[in-house]
């Protein structure tokens, strides 16, 4: 998002710019998850409406919107590999974790919580929400001819910034004259596809950026 910005403002200053599972603006779907986490931190006695004194913050909230967000970054292909339907070992069905996946997203959440503040998290999630470059996109005033070079990377099973957002932005800077290309990584990692080693991603990267 950082990139495409940079390339409507600062075109002659930017050389390319490579779009990874991203879009021209955040989804409805998207949107309604960002609004489901900040609400479990919101809504956490400990927020205090922000004013919360450090290390005394909204911890499980923040922790518990971590859980949803991170479940929107695997595809459901993603959750069967990893897990399935396995559970915790010595797990009895009275335990509150009684499922491998249960124990990872949990995981997660702690995880975030000890490098991440509960105020930082609201305010970027929101900052992404309100991303929209369509409008600009669509007048012809995001991509210019003098322009970067574009290259646009959808996963083909990211739900959370489809493949098909990934081309919205290559046909939109081809129709003003950009060099554009859009590669397709087939994973069943879902959004998260990019963050693995093996996808033949990195090398693509640097090939266009070098």
């Amino acid at each position: 998002m950082q990139a495409l910005l940079w390339s409507g403002d600062y075109p002659t200053e930017v050389g390319r710019i490579a779009i990874l599972a991203a879009g021209l603006s955040q989804s409805p779907m998207a949107i309604a998850l960002n609004a489901a986490s900040r609400a479990c931190v919101e809504t956490d006695p400990n927020f205090r409406g922000g004013h919360y004194t450090p290390g005394e913050g909204p911890d499980s909230g923040l922790a518990v919107g971590r859980m949803i967000s991170h479940i929107s970054y695997l595809s459901s292909a993603a959750f069967d590999q990893k897990f399935g339907r396995a559970r915790v070992p010595g797990a009895q069905p009275k335990d509150p974790v009684f499922w491998q996946v249960e124990n990872y997203l949990n995981h997660q959440g702690q995880a975030f919580v000890k490098r991440f503040d509960a105020n930082s998290w609201l305010r970027i999630t929101r900052a992404v929400d309100r991303f929209d470059l369509t409008a600009r996109a669509a007048a012809g005033r995001l991509f210019r001819p003098e322009g970067p070079e574009v290259l646009a990377v959808g996963f083909s099973s990211d739900w959370l910034y489809p493949t098909s957002e990934l081309r919205m932005v290559v046909a939109a800077a081809t129709a003003v004259g950009v060099n554009a290309a859009y590669l397709e990584v087939i994973t069943d990692a879902g959004h998260d596809g990019f963050l693995l080693p093996d996808t033949g991603l990195s090398v693509r990267l640097h090939a266009f950026l070098g």
